[in-house]
C-alpha cells in the first residue's frame, strides 16, 4: 500500500521558477501556490491511507508524532434527555454547534 503521490514540481523546476520571479512578493506568491497545493492536494487520500496503517499494523500515529491530533471529542446534545454537551443547541450536526464547542471564531473556515 503506498501513499498517493502528490504531482508536485521537482526541486529544480522549483528552483527556476523562483529565479524567474523579479519581485519577493512574486516569490512569496509561488511559494504560497506551492504550500497550499502540498496541503491540500490529497489530504482525504493520505488520512484514509494513515487510517488504513492504524487498523492493519496497529499503527499509533499519536505516540509516533508526540502529541494528540483530536484533543476534543463533541460529545451527543442530549442522552436520556439529559444535557450532555452544553455548547450545542441540537442533535444536528450544524456549523453553528461546531464553532460553539469548538470556541473557534466565527470567521472561521475549514
Amino acid at each position: 500500500m503506498d501513499l498517493p503521490l502528490l504531482n508536485l514540481p521537482s526541486s529544480n523546476q522549483l528552483i527556476s521558477s523562483l529565479n524567474e520571479c523579479k519581485k519577493v512578493e512574486d516569490k512569496f506568491r509561488l511559494l504560497d501556490a506551492l504550500l497550499s497545493q502540498l496541503v491540500y492536494t490529497n489530504v482525504i487520500e493520505a488520512v484514509k491511507y494513515l487510517d488504513k496503517l492504524r487498523k492493519i499494523n496497529s499503527f499509533d500515529l499519536e505516540s509516533k508524532i508526540n502529541f494528540k491530533l483530536v484533543d476534543k471529542i463533541i460529545a451527543a446534545f442530549k442522552i436520556n434527555g439529559k444535557r450532555v454537551e452544553m455548547f450545542r443547541t441540537t442533535h444536528d450536526k450544524t456549523y453553528d454547534d461546531l464553532i460553539k464547542c469548538t470556541r473557534l471564531p466565527s470567521n472561521a473556515e475549514f
